[in-house]
């Protein structure tokens, strides 16, 4: 059996990244994946045994890399309402500067694709971002009487649309924008 080569594999990730951005999930075909990373079709089926394996890891090494940058990103402030504010301006920031791997998410996540297996991997991957608000319910600085789920889509969607009115050019992110944005979400979430 062959062996892994890792630096292959990321770049099968990051190839399936720019099809599914360009062309949606749909367009990803094995035989282009293989074409665009210069290995055979039968090459490709050693790292992934078929494109559902393939977008599945993808999306799961997608997710766990953004979060792994937020876990060395965010401070643990001592100002609670300082920690989430980062947390809220990391997620704009990454956003903004991940444009491919948020569209891949997003397309993922809203696919067939995704399913209730996989939602426990997905909250481990997420057990850090759930964490710091469940600190905020515990402190009893956030609502307690809300599902962290809920929190999370709140400052999630939040954020993507401020994303997408940023990138057609209908508001700019500047300070006021963001501080505006994240005291409405403050408000939102806090006893």
């Amino acid at each position: 059996m062959k062996l892994k080569d890792p630096k292959k594999e990321r770049k099968i990730i990051d190839v399936t990244i720019d099809i599914v951005h360009t062309k949606g999930l749909s367009g990803v075909k094995m035989s282009e994946v293989a074409k665009k990373v210069k290995i055979s079709p039968s090459n490709l089926y050693i790292y992934f045994k078929n494109k559902e394996d393939l977008l599945l890891s993808t999306f799961l090494e997608t997710t766990r890399k953004i979060i792994k940058h937020f876990n060395e990103e965010i401070p643990n402030h001592p100002i609670y309402k300082k920690r989430i504010e980062s947390v809220f301006q990391f997620i704009i920031q990454a956003k903004i500067n991940k444009i491919k791997e948020f569209s891949f998410i997003n397309q993922f996540v809203q696919s067939p694709y995704l399913n209730k297996k996989y939602f426990e991997q997905i909250d481990l991957i997420l057990e850090n971002v759930f964490g710091i608000f469940r600190d905020g319910q515990t402190e009893m600085i956030l609502k307690d009487k809300i599902e962290v789920d809920l929190i999370f889509a709140l400052v999630d969607g939040t954020t993507s649309k401020l994303v997408e009115l940023h990138k057609k050019g209908k508001i700019n992110l500047d300070k006021k924008t963001m501080d505006n944005s994240f005291k409405l979400i403050w408000d939102a979430i806090r006893q």
